[in-house]
C-alpha cells in the first residue's frame, strides 16, 4: 500500500514500513502483485483481481514451495531444498 492508504487503514501516521523493502525487491526484478485497488497500491505493484487463481498458477509453475503437488522447488529445480 502507498503511505496514505496504509495510514488510513490502520488509523496511524507512521507510513508503510515495507515500502523500502518492496522498492528494493522490485529494483532486483521481483514482481509484486496486490489484490487491492490500483489507487491503494504502492507505485510499481501490479493489480491482481483474483488472488486464488494467481496463487494456483504460481504453484503450478513451481514458484510456491511447499504447496506444489509436483514436489518441485522454485525455478524448476528437481532437488528439494
Amino acid at each position: 500500500m502507498h503511505d496514505s492508504a496504509y495510514n488510513a487503514d490502520r488509523n496511524i501516521a507512521t507510513d508503510n514500513p515495507y515500502k523500502i523493502l518492496l522498492a528494493d525487491l522490485m529494483t532486483r526484478g521481483v514482481q509484486v502483485e496486490g489484490a487491492l485497488g490500483k489507487r491503494r497500491l504502492a507505485p510499481g505493484v501490479k493489480v491482481n483481481t483474483d488472488a486464488m487463481a494467481r496463487t494456483t498458477q504460481l504453484v503450478q509453475q513451481g514458484f510456491v514451495e511447499g504447496l506444489n503437488p509436483a514436489g518441485r522447488t522454485p525455478f524448476g529445480s528437481d532437488t528439494p531444498s
